[in-house]
C-alpha cells in the first residue's frame, strides 16, 4: 500500500537520504527553505518529491492547512521533522489530526519541563540549582525579587530561554549589575527564561537511537567547551568518545538513567547533554528529540557508519533500517565563530597531524558581526585520524588557533 510522507526540514534537506522512503512507490512531500531546494535541484533529487513547499512559516495553523492540501484524509500521512522548534508542532498535528506516530513532545522542548520531569522521578541530584524567572513577580517588586534570586543562586549565573536552541539568548551573569542589565534586556520579550547556577566541568553529548520505545544504540562525544563560549570567539566543537575510554561506560549508564524518566520514549534519535565536574558530580543540562547538531552526524557517519539525520526520519515513520556499525577513523568537528570586523585572513590548521577538511562561510574583506547564536559561524571543520591520541591532540589546539583574522 502506498504511504504518504510529509517531511519538515528547514535547512540541510539535501543531507537526508530520502531515497530510503522508496519514492517510486510512495509519495514524499517536503517543506523546506530556498537554499535546500536549490541544493536538491543541483543534485537532481528534487524529483524524489511529489511536492516541495518553500516556506519560512512552520507554525501549527500553516502546516495544518498545508497537510490538508496534500491529502484530504491527512490521517493517512506520516509527519516527521528534525527541527527542534517544530518537534512539538508535529506532535500536536499527529494528535489532533489522528496521524500515525508519537504525540506530546513538549517535555523535549522546554527546559523547565525537563527539569520537573527529573524532579518527579527523584533525580534532583542531577540538577544544578535553578529558578524560572517570573516577570510578573519582578514587575511587582523588582528589588525584592532580585534579592530573592541572589539569595537562592550563586554567582556566576547562567541565564537562558527555556525553549530556544543553539545557545540563543544565553547570558553569563557575574554580579548584581549584570543581573539588572540582563533583566532590562529581556523583560519585554516573549520568551520564558530560567536562571541556573554555573557549572564548571566537561560537557558531553549522548546521542541515542530509540526504536520501539527502547534505546538500541548510543554514541557519545565530548565538547571542546560549553556551547555558550561560541559568543566569546571559541569554536563550538566535539570529539567522539570511543569504546576504549573508561568514561564511555559511565556515560552509557547516565544516559540510560536520565532518559528513563521521559518514558515512554518516542521513536527517533535523542541528543542529551550533561556536565561532569572534576569531583565526579554529573549534571543534566537538556535533552532534545532530534539528531545532534553541527557536524556531529558527519562525525558519526565517518566513524561508525550511522547517518543520524536519516535515521531520525526513518524511525519516526517506523521504517526498518540497519543499525549496524563500522569501524572507521576517529573523528571530530568544529564550527568557527565569526568575529566583529573586516576579514583579513582565513588560516588553515596546517599543524594538524590528523587529516582534515575546512569549508569557509565568509570571504576576505567581508565585514562580519559577532555571533548571536551557533549558526553564525564563518567556517566548519571536520578532522579525523586512525589514532585517537593524534586526533585528541589536534582537537585540543582548536580552542586557541586563530582561524579567522579581522581588523
Amino acid at each position: 500500500m502506498k504511504e504518504i510522507f510529509a517531511f519538515i526540514q528547514n535547512g540541510g534537506a539535501q543531507r537526508i537520504k530520502w531515497e530510503i522512503f522508496n519514492p517510486k512507490n510512495n509519495e514524499l512531500n517536503l517543506w523546506t527553505d530556498k537554499k535546500s531546494l536549490k541544493e536538491l535541484k543541483k543534485e537532481k533529487r528534487d524529483k524524489l518529491f511529489k511536492s516541495i513547499t518553500v516556506t519560512e512559516d512552520y507554525s501549527y495553523p500553516y502546516l495544518e492547512e498545508s497537510l490538508k492540501k496534500v491529502d484530504k484524509k491527512p490521517s493517512n500521512l506520516w509527519v516527521a521533522t528534525n527541527e527542534e522548534y517544530v518537534v512539538s508542532v508535529c506532535a500536536d498535528l499527529r494528535e489532533n489530526l489522528n496521524l500515525k506516530g508519537d504525540y506530546s513532545l513538549d517535555k523535549f522542548r522546554n527546559k523547565d519541563l525537563m527539569k520537573k520531569q527529573l524532579i518527579s522521578k527523584g533525580l534532583e541530584q542531577y540538577l544544578p540549582k535553578y529558578k524560572v524567572f517570573d516577570k510578573n513577580n519582578y514587575l511587582k517588586n523588582p528589588e525584592e525579587y532580585l534579592e530573592e534570586i541572589v539569595d537562592y543562586l550563586s554567582y556566576p549565573i547562567i541565564a537562558k530561554p527555556t525553549d530556544l536552541a543553539g545557545s540563543k539568548g544565553v547570558t553569563l551573569i557575574s554580579n548584581i549589575e549584570d543581573l539588572k542589565s540582563w533583566v532590562k534586556d529581556i523583560i519585554e520579550d516573549e520568551n520564558q527564561y530560567e536562571l541556573d547556577d554555573f557549572i564548571d566541568g566537561d560537557l558531553y553529548h549522548c546521542d541515542s537511537i530509540v526504536q520501539n520505545g527502547k534505546i538500541k544504540k548510543v554514541l557519545h562525544s565530548k565538547y571542546l567547551k560549553p556551547c555558550n563560549s561560541f559568543h566569546n570567539a571559541i569554536p563550538c566543537a566535539s570529539i567522539v568518545v570511543p569504546d576504549h575510554l573508561k568514561i564511555k561506560k559511565t556515560l552509557d549508564q547516565l544516559n540510560e538513567e536520565l532518559l528513563s524518566v521521559f518514558s515512554p520514549l518516542p521513536d527517533g534519535t535523542f541528543h542529551l547533554e550533561l556536565f561532569m565536574t572534576k569531583n565526579g558530580q554529573s549534571y543534566f543540562l537538556e535533552v532534545a528529540a532530534r539528531s545532534a547538531g553541527g557536524l556531529t552526524p558527519e562525525v558519526y557517519e565517518k566513524t561508525y557508519g550511522l547517518d543520524y539525520r536519516t535515521l531520525h526520519y526513518a524511525l519516526q515513520c517506523r521504517k526498518n533500517i540497519s543499525l549496524e556499525t563500522k569501524n572507521g577513523p576517529y573523528s571530530a568537528w568544529a564550527w568557527i565563530p565569526k568575529k566583529k570586523g573586516k576579514v583579513v585572513a582565513l588560516n588553515k590548521p596546517e599543524h594538524f597531524l590528523s587529516e582534515y577538511q575546512i569549508e569557509w562561510n565568509c570571504e576576505i574583506n567581508e565585514n562580519l558581526e559577532k555571533p548571536k547564536g551557533l549558526l553564525d559561524y564563518c567556517g566548519k571543520l571536520l578532522l579525523w585520524s586512525d589514532d585517537y591520541q593524534t586526533l585528541e591532540k589536534d582537537f585540543k589546539t582548536i580552542e586557541n588557533f586563530n582561524f579567522l583574522e579581522v581588523k
